[in-house]
């Protein structure tokens, strides 16, 4: 309920999680957990519909579930979507180290295997395996925003059971401390430095810094799109920037109008969800014979901003 409650993708993992659960405990013929497991889960989905009905519409009837659709029909795309989304992670979580720890994990596995032992790593790790393999071929974008819910298991889960494998080959405690120690820091460290965190202030420094240099600019925001709200607010650091800012809608103003928003000789142009973005900035262009160029700021999500000169 409270996966459902949160985000989609959420629950999209509790129902991973759900199966296997379920798999496993048929697979141990435990008749009367598999039906209370199954009625729980559903009344839990009872109570999530009927908190908020547009759950069901939201699923299986909007933008994304039409998206999803699409992605899973377009099977030639599968290995290439798969290893854009393997690579977001691998730089994000592991320093780009998962390429050495999965092979070096996997032999340990085979070689340090024992009778009767539990498979419980295999357990937990197996519906963040499946979250991944269904987003990365199946949502809107490769975005690493969409592989949040399981970013603590699998940095937990991989490392505890490289480190479980690892210590069962070195025997001596101090030697497997001290390079137990040196990756984690070395992983760190290399996360931070080496990953591309979007929408974070540092990685906008550069661009940022290019608005700086036009603080006596007016900037005009021009929009097309429903999802202004949240599209808008990932360039605010920029828009605080500038000497002032106007938010306009495509569909209600004609090119020629700008010129009653410009209040000095310097401007900035910020489009969001516009298509064609650059022939839309060369129609403004030619409508404020003031300007004949123009340069790239920067800008984040589907925002761009445009110096005019």
């Amino acid at each position: 309920y409270v996966g459902a409650m949160s985000h989609y993708y959420c629950l999209l993992y509790d129902i991973l999680i759900s199966v296997v659960y379920c798999v496993w405990l048929l697979f141990h013929k435990r008749w009367k957990d598999v039906i209370f497991y199954c009625i729980s889960m559903g009344i839990a989905a009872a109570a999530s519909i009927y908190t908020f009905p547009s759950i069901v519409s939201h699923l299986f009837l909007s933008g994304h579930s039409q998206d999803a659709r699409a992605g899973l029909s377009s099977i030639s795309d599968y290995v290439s979507r798969i290893a854009v989304c393997f690579n977001t992670i691998n730089n994000m979580l592991f320093g780009r180290f998962l390429y050495l720890l999965i092979p070096a994990t996997v032999v340990m596995c085979i070689l340090q295997k024992k009778k009767n032992e539990k498979n419980l790593y295999l357990f937990i790790l197996l519906p963040a395996f499946l979250y991944f393999v269904l987003i990365a071929i199946t949502a809107s974008w490769t975005n690493e925003r969409y592989f949040t819910p399981i970013f603590a298991i699998l940095y937990c889960g991989i490392l505890t059971l490289f480190f479980t494998k690892f210590s069962e080959v070195i025997k001596d405690q101090k030697i497997f401390t001290a390079a137990a120690l040196a990756m984690i820091l070395l992983l760190s460290a290399l996360s931070y430095y080496k990953a591309q965190w979007p929408y974070l202030y540092r990685s906008d420094l550069e661009y940022l810094n290019k608005a700086e240099e036009h603080k006596d600019a007016d900037c005009i925001c021009i929009h097309n799109e429903y999802r202004l709200a949240w599209e808008v607010q990932l360039n605010f650091n920029e828009f605080m920037k500038y000497k002032s800012f106007t938010l306009l809608d495509q569909r209600k103003i004609e090119t020629e109008d700008l010129k009653n928003y410009i209040g000095s000789d310097e401007v900035v142009i910020h489009l969001t969800c516009v298509d064609n973005k650059e022939e839309y900035l060369k129609e403004i262009i030619e409508a404020l014979p003031q300007f004949s160029a123009y340069e790239v700021i920067g800008g984040n999500g589907n925002g761009v901003s445009y110096y005019l000169y």
